[in-house]
């Protein structure tokens, strides 16, 4: 019904409803109860329902001071109802991976081979570096595998508007744009270039304004810093926005280490490459499984 009504919609923010209708309704199929929080607003110490006695609740959970007379506390719940079918969103996700399978593997590979590289996937989109003649001539031939109804209607590859939202159909974001720059740090960090508009910037937990006013274009630089205000207070966290690499372990010959980017980034002023990591002196707080059956699968030898 909300694809109907997406089909439909005159405006973009028609269209961004009804698409938000539709992913509420999957993230609440995939909502964590056990993370739920029972909060309560206090305004005095002592009693029954102080914050006094909260505090001391063995389900405390966490406080929020807001003024000297008003306090908030975190309590865990002491009962969690599994009262969410996962199994939806868990088969929302799995027929998302096929789709992107079977598109990569059945058309792509076959159609283009060795000229075909994937530079960032998502859990329903692709980003490809194609060398070839023409893609769009591609798309053409075989206009039923995508769904092309926002090109415009006299666009210069002569593509016809059809399909429009039928699930399942790959689409060009960029209607015919051409994409000239990209850069992908890590999941959910990316940035990219396309001629004739403006430069579009994605990083999770960032507000959006920040991407603009404080990031400079492409990720030229990768150490910076924001500071936040909360609806209730003002937080200072300095948090690493953009940084290389999504993998928080490291293979080495002889031992698997567990280890943030972060404190990896510490001995030196970039991420260390795996050699680099195998002649670090491991210091006695690392914690470390060995495997030595690893060696001669992953031996570079």
């Amino acid at each position: 019904l909300n694809t109907r009504f997406r089909t439909l919609a005159n405006n973009e923010f028609e269209k961004n409803l009804y698409k938000l209708m539709n992913n509420a309704v999957f993230g609440k199929t995939m909502e964590n109860v056990r993370d739920h929080v029972d909060v309560r607003l206090i305004t005095r110490w002592d009693g029954r329902y102080g914050a006094e006695a909260m505090i001391a609740k063995p389900n405390f959970h966490s406080r929020s001071i807001f003024s000297e007379n008003l306090i908030s506390v975190g309590l865990r719940k002491l009962e969690v109802k599994m009262n969410k079918p996962i199994y939806i969103g868990m088969c929302i996700l799995e027929i998302a991976k096929l789709r992107l399978y079977e598109f990569h593997y059945e058309y792509m590979i076959p159609l283009y081979r060795d000229t075909c590289k994937i530079l960032y996937t998502d859990t329903d989109s692709l980003i490809y570096l194609l060398e070839c003649e023409n893609v769009y001539e591609d798309i053409k031939c075989d206009i039923a595998r995508f769904d092309t109804s926002d090109y415009p209607e006299r666009n210069a590859y002569d593509i016809p508007s059809v399909n429009n939202k039928i699930p399942g159909l790959m689409k060009d974001e960029n209607c015919g744009a051409i994409m000239t720059e990209f850069i992908g740090l890590r999941a959910k960090m990316y940035a990219l270039r396309v001629i004739g508009k403006s430069d579009t910037k994605r990083i999770k937990g960032v507000k959006k304004n920040d991407h603009f006013r404080r990031l400079c274009v492409m990720f030229e630089r990768c150490n910076g810093t924001v500071e936040r205000t909360m609806i209730s207070n003002t937080s200072y966290p300095n948090r690493s926005l953009l940084y290389l690499g999504d993998i928080i372990k490291y293979l080495c010959n002889v031992c698997c280490i567990f280890y943030c980017n972060n404190k990896i980034k510490s001995y030196n002023t970039s991420v260390l490459s795996i050699q680099e990591l195998c002649e670090l002196s491991i210091p006695n707080h690392f914690t470390y499984t060995l495997f030595p059956r690893l060696r001669s699968i992953f031996s570079t030898r």
